[in-house]
């Protein structure tokens, strides 16, 4: 597994949680310049954003996280289509879905 697989791995089961370069490092045992070089090619995919504090050691520095939908809340896996609407990130197939759901919603179904 190469370090971008298991930095994706990391950042996808903790979505919406942001870590650092430094906790990913650590975590995935690579050095920190190499991390840089694996979170900005991961920024580049789309799925991951930029924040500015990590949940690990709580410092305020870049981090990255998940890019997770703003209707179900999942993460964005590799191959999945996604829309970003009004800042907003959607799975393609919650959109697909959504005017059905908020129409029973409406109706108290």
């Amino acid at each position: 597994m190469t370090a971008a697989e298991r930095v994706r791995g990391l950042l996808i089961d903790a979505t919406g949680e942001a870590l650092c370069g430094a906790c990913l490092a650590l975590a995935c045992s690579i050095s920190l310049a190499e991390m840089r070089e694996v979170t900005e090619a991961l920024m580049m995919s789309g799925s991951f954003q930029h924040r500015d504090w990590c949940v690990s050691c709580h410092s305020t520095v870049p981090a990255t996280a998940s890019a997770k939908c703003a209707h179900c809340g999942r993460a964005f896996l590799p191959d999945e289509d996604a829309l970003e609407i009004d800042g907003d990130i959607f799975h393609a197939a919650c959109l697909r879905d959504w005017p059905q759901t908020r129409t029973s919603a409406s109706r108290g179904r």
